[in-house]
């Protein structure tokens, strides 16, 4: 199973645009990796469950599975309903609680983007977040495919590139295109 994570702003709200191309993704036989904060996260886990994907479902959540290390910005419902469910959920993925919360999430962000072939971020249209930045920045290394639902192209800080319209799973969106070197011989 090809693994896709799903990422984006935590001030993310729009679920109806999480929910189709999360449920179309499980529907092709895809697997779903995203993190566990709060917005675009929480509903991708929302939408994974309601589309009866919670198998093809990987949370990682970095805090405990009691909710502690949890930050402000951490959806512990959402990692804990995907559990319940039977969605595999990787508890304290940023390292442990001796680890400060910021460098939890960062690290959190670059393995959940490991585990993934590509990747699908949710934006309001603002600047992407630390943890959006860094879950693009390890794709595209990678040579991974990224699209992104948002009204307007947002820049990536330390690519260069352009985000092109695009699809994933029938819904229009943009992908990244990373600039080609070129050489005047």
């Amino acid at each position: 199973m090809v693994s896709i994570l799903f990422c984006g702003s935590r001030s993310f709200s729009s679920f109806p645009v999480v929910q189709g191309p999360v449920s179309a993704w499980l529907a092709s036989g895809g697997g779903v990796v995203c993190g566990s904060s709060a917005g675009a996260d929480a509903l991708v886990v929302r939408a994974a469950l309601a589309a009866g994907g919670a198998r093809s479902l990987q949370v990682l959540a970095v805090f405990g599975a009691s909710g502690v290390g949890a930050g402000a910005c951490s959806s512990v419902s959402s990692a804990l309903a995907a559990s319940a469910a039977g969605a595999s959920v990787v508890w304290l993925a940023g390292g442990p609680l001796s680890v400060p919360l910021r460098a939890r999430l960062a690290a959190r962000s670059v393995s959940a983007a490991s585990l993934a072939a590509g990747g699908v971020v949710f934006s309001a249209g603002g600047p992407l977040g630390p943890g959006s930045s860094l879950a693009v920045f390890s794709l595209v290394s990678r040579g991974c495919p990224v699209w992104l639902f948002s009204p307007a192209p947002v820049p990536v800080c330390g690519l260069a590139g352009s985000w092109v319209p695009s699809l994933f799973c029938g819904f229009p969106c943009f992908r990244f295109s990373p600039s080609q070197l070129s050489f005047g011989f």
